[in-house]
């Protein structure tokens, strides 16, 4: 900047100078010089001395400023947590801050200062050093690298962000290189990753829960284990877990949690797509330094293969090979189950042993690949004929043991016998030829002829013997009693098939009466038959026997057929035919066939479904049968109406009494007996004929025989009877010529 006086001077001679004239410009020019030289000196001199004072002045600022600069800077590195150095443009480490940081360093700080990388690291990564010190220099961006050191035989990690700055050392630019070693975060990132990869990749499922048992993460097994997408968990709470676990597991997962935290073992894993799994499950809670609940971590593995091979495994080692039935080993353990639970419940059971007649000739003759095959078939007919209940097992060769549990009476052992007979009268197709092929069996009560399996298996085994004794084909209880009702059972049944064979059974019908003006109101089908063919068995035994064996089907579907005949032929007397009714049983009620019969009878014969009441007893249909319901209402539906037999003696439920389209409920003959004479008996028909009324639904006392009877009843105002005071069971015949009379 120029001086005031100066700067005047000069405007008057560039004022001259403007107006062209040169000669008066070189005189003025020199006269004020001459005038104005001494006081310009003076001036020029007060000038320097005043430039030479501010030279002072800003040196000394400068030089202040440059050490509150570095104080600052200083201060600023002291801060930073990661090692700072100072490097100028040769590649030299000009200053190292490392203040409270000399753990970062690993190498004592004079040995860096005055240093280049080509002094530190190797010549690869000093080039790889010195070319980004440049560019950062160059670019004046910042430019970072990463390099590794071995540091007391441990791999460490860094990280170097070298930043141009405007600091100048000794004529040279200088870069702040800021380190920083990153080997935790790495190691930690590493472990992060590869437990990333561990989850991804491993077979078994993993589902992360937070402490609010929603799913935080899963992993790609679980997804696949639980047949669900991964937008399908996440996110989600566990109940969707919960419902592929049945009941009992997840109660005692509650409960285990509750206690202790955790809960780990074998269960199913039913999937929404129908699928299940079996599978190892782990829970376990993981909590927080305040004993709060942080996450919670469930692990699945699939273990399906594992438990296949494990069941066939046990499997082989307690099945027989041959027939896949239980073996000797199984029999043996199912056996002293089944008597220690008999004697326990206080029931009873059986032990049939079967041995095939003549087995060896088989083999001897076909060969032992087909007897072996003829076993197989054997067991698979055998199976067809027992209960589920019940454990049919090969002991050894052509041996079986069938073990019967829940057994009612001798007649249901003889049932299941016989029916085991009758599945060997067909022969065994083997190989292009028909077999034909008997069998011993021997019986033991279950508790009564042993208290252990091997005893019990002796005494079948004799009694099996003796079978053979007498013939084979045949049958033997341990107990000579039991053999003696056996043989009259296999009797009562031979008889059955025999008169079904040759239609030497029959039907008789009873009439039924009102009581209030004495006309035929009914008519009941009674099956009979020659008693002397059955030993003058009571009917009600034949029924019982009937049903137990299964031919009661084949006797009702007889008397079904006989009925609507004879309905028919008095249909084209022009009879006025009152209802007749049918007794069913239990087993015929529960027939599938029963509705076509009944529908097909009615149609070859012509005859209305009101011509026909069916008679069925309490325990028939009050059992809970749904097959039986089912053709109760069918039938009820079609037209026909029922009656209860019987009423009082079994199981009554109001409810069904009032859904079935009942016609009259009938009072059994056993309260009727003693009515004149039994005042207890009076008051329990007067229950049944007010009940029967207030259900609209009329009453019919059976088995009456006596005056006194009939006027009680009256009295009690019963409405209909039937016994032999009014007339026995009549013949067809006989029945025809009183329809005509009435």
């Amino acid at each position: 900047m120029l001086h005031p006086i100066i700067k005047q001077q000069l405007q008057k001679i560039e004022s001259i100078k403007n107006k062209n004239n040169n000669q008066t410009i070189s005189n003025t020019f020199l006269q004020l010089a001459s005038e104005n030289y001494y006081e310009f000196e003076k001036r020029i001199a007060q000038l320097q001395n005043t430039i030479d004072s501010y030279a002072e002045e800003i040196q000394k600022l400068i030089e202040h400023t440059n050490d509150s600069l570095h104080e600052r800077m200083s201060a600023i590195l002291k801060a930073i947590p990661d090692l700072v150095l100072l490097q100028n443009e040769k590649g030299e480490y000009v200053d190292v801050f490392d203040e409270g940081k000399e753990h970062l360093l690993y190498v004592p700080k004079e040995f860096v200062i005055g240093k280049t990388p080509y002094d530190i690291f190797s010549e690869n990564d000093a080039d790889i050093f010195y070319n980004t010190l440049q560019k950062a220099f160059k670019t004046g961006q910042m430019q970072s690298l990463h390099y590794t050191l071995e540091i007391e035989k441990n791999k460490h990690y860094f990280e170097a962000r070298i930043v141009p700055s405007c600091i100048r050392i000794q004529d040279q630019n200088i870069a702040l290189v800021i380190i920083r070693d990153y080997t935790n975060i790495y190691l930690s990132e590493k472990n992060t990753r590869l437990l990333e990869i561990v989850f991804s990749e491993a077979t078994e499922g993993v589902l992360i829960e937070d402490e609010n048992c929603n799913a935080v993460f899963v992993n790609p097994a679980m997804e696949k284990l639980l047949g669900l997408s991964h937008e399908e968990c996440l996110g989600k709470n566990s109940t969707f877990f919960s419902k592929m676990l049945d009941e009992k597991t997840n109660s005692q997962i509650y409960a285990s949690m509750e206690r202790g935290g955790h809960w780990h073992g074998e269960t199913k894993l039913h999937r929404f797509d129908g699928k299940s799994l079996s599978v190892w499950l782990s829970i376990d809670i993981i909590y927080d330094d305040k004993k709060s609940i942080q996450n919670i971590v469930i692990m699945v593995t699939d273990i399906s293969e594992v438990v296949h091979s494990r069941d066939r495994f046990e499997f082989i080692a307690n099945h027989d090979m041959l027939t896949n039935l239980p073996n000797r080993s199984l029999l043996f353990d199912r056996l002293e189950h089944t008597l220690q639970s008999i004697k326990r419940n206080n029931t009873k059971g059986a032990l049939l042993f079967i041995d095939l007649d003549h087995f060896k000739q088989i083999n001897d003759t076909y060969g032992h690949r087909a007897g072996d095959k003829l076993l197989q078939v054997v067991a698979k007919r055998l199976q067809k004929t027992i209960r589920k209940s019940d454990t049919l097992g090969r002991l050894a060769g052509d041996e079986f043991l069938l073990i019967i549990e829940e057994v009612e009476s001798i007649e249901t052992i003889i049932s299941i016998t016989h029916k085991i007979q009758k599945a060997f009268e067909l022969p065994f197709h083997i190989n292009s030829d028909d077999i034909h092929i008997t069998m011993s069996i021997g019986i033991a009560l279950i508790p009564e002829d042993g208290d252990s399996a091997e005893a019990l298996i002796n005494a079948a085994d004799i009694a099996m013997y003796k079978a053979k004794e007498e013939g084979r084909n045949g049958f033997q209880f341990y107990s000579k009693e039991y053999t003696s009702i056996s043989h009259q059972y296999f009797h009562i049944l031979q008889a059955i098939r025999q008169s079904l064979k040759n239609n030497t059974f029959y039907i008789a019908y009873q009439p039924q009466f009102s009581l209030r003006d004495g006309k035929m109101t009914g008519i009941e089908a009674l099956l009979r038959y020659d008693e002397e063919t059955f030993d003058y068995l009571p009917v009600t035994k034949l029924i019982q026997i009937a049903e137990e064996n299964g031919t009661i089907i084949e006797i009702g579907a007889y008397v079904l057929k006989n009925v609507c005949e004879q309905i028919n032929r008095w249909k084209n007397l022009s009879l006025p035919i009152p209802s007749v009714s049918i007794n069913l049983t239990k087993k015929e009620l529960e027939n599938t066939k029963l509705m076509h019969n009944i529908k097909e009878n009615l149609q070859d014969c012509c005859i209305p479904s009101l011509s026909l009441q069916f008679e069925i007893t309490e325990n028939a249909i009050f059992q809970e049968n749904i097959e039986a319901k089912d053709n109760a209402f069918a039938l009820q539906s079609l037209g026909c109406t029922f009656s209860i037999n019987n009423f009082g003696t079994g199981y009554s439920s109001m409810r069904l009494l009032k859904e079935l389209n009942l016609e009259k409920l009938k009072i059994d003959k056993s309260f009727i007996h003693h009515l004149a004479t039994d005042h207890n008996n009076q008051v329990i028909v007067s229950a049944m004929v007010r009940m029967a009324k207030e259900l609209g639904l009329k009453i019919l006392a059976e088995g009456v025989e006596t005056e006194a009877q009939i006027g009680i009843l009256k009295d009690l105002g019963c409405e209909e009877a039937q016994g032999y005071f009014f007339s026995p069971p009549l013949s067809a015949e006989d029945i025809t010529f009183l329809l005509k009379k009435h």
